[in-house]
């Protein structure tokens, strides 16, 4: 089950002794917390205290809508920036391609297709076999039309992993400016722009209508003004530990992931960009 967690753990005991002659001193074993830093005791009478050392891998992940699943052809090492897939379809210069295996997640953007051999930035920082390995292509630009069709995007941890989720943030470009009514440059949407964790039955974080709605969902909204040649930004960042006292937590064994549902024409937008960002549970 999806849950929000908090990011430390501290546990700690106080004992306070009143007119107590009987007890002169006494030894505690503080707990065993997996992944957690001991700080010893500075006198006999002191406790250990266990705060929780997240050392995992950090990352930050666009949400993305699939477009094409495939698999790798052979076996590819870290430095790597060409694959060889069995199916590179639906799979388009300047959307992402996901490699990932039970261990593993990587992420880049497709600069060249030729044939089934995708070309992308950065290089591979991992080693990914053919056989436990598979290949995910899709579009991270939200800029579709899901009045008539929801458009869904969505990304979760490898089966045998979990995911801690710090942060999210969402990024606007266009031509035209906006304000507190409208969604991005657009007028206020009809449907609604949600957010969801979970597996086939997704837990629903909230529902969006226009620019406003999201610093009342907590998110801290930044403002680009267009230079003279240049395009308007719009930019939103979420901290969940932060605004809401916890972090979310994705578990891969549960197939866990998160939703963003696209209710409305949000084609007259230029770029909407979505991200995750986080690290892995140790």
């Amino acid at each position: 089950m999806t849950k929000m967690i908090l990011k430390e753990k501290v546990i700690i005991c106080l004992f306070l002794l009143v007119s107590l002659p009987i007890v002169s001193s006494f030894n505690f074993e503080g707990p065993n917390v997996v992944g957690a830093k001991i700080v010893e005791p500075i006198d006999e009478y002191g406790l250990e205290v266990s705060i929780q050392d997240y050392t995992g891998k950090a990352f930050s992940l666009f949400v993305t809508r699939e477009l094409q699943t495939t698999n790798l052809s052979e076996n590819y090492s870290v430095g790597t920036d060409t694959v060889t897939v069995t199916n590179s379809t639906n799979c388009l210069v300047g959307d992402a391609i996901d490699i990932y295996d039970n261990e593993s997640y990587f992420q880049g953007i497709i600069n060249e297709v030729n044939g089934d051999n995708i070309t992308f930035t950065p290089e591979l920082d991992v080693d990914y076999s053919q056989l436990d390995s598979f290949v995910r292509c899709g579009e991270w630009n939200l800029n579709l039309d899901g009045s008539s069709e929801i458009k869904e995007h969505s990304i979760g941890p490898p089966a045998n992993k979990a995911w801690d989720i710090e942060s999210i943030g969402m990024q606007f470009i266009d031509n035209e400016d906006w304000d507190i009514s409208t969604f991005g440059s657009r007028t206020r949407l009809d449907n609604g722009f949600s957010v969801s964790v979970g597996d086939g039955s997704p837990q629903e974080l909230f529902l969006i209508y226009n620019n406003g709605g999201f610093t009342l969902r907590g998110g801290v909204v930044q403002d680009f003004e267009k230079a003279p040649s240049g395009k308007y930004g719009f930019s939103v960042d979420m901290n969940f530990e932060e605004k809401y006292g916890a972090v979310l937590e994705l578990e891969g064994e549960d197939s866990e992931r998160i939703f963003i549902n696209n209710r409305d024409d949000l084609t007259s937008i230029e770029e909407i960009a979505f991200v995750i960002r986080g690290h892995y549970k140790t």
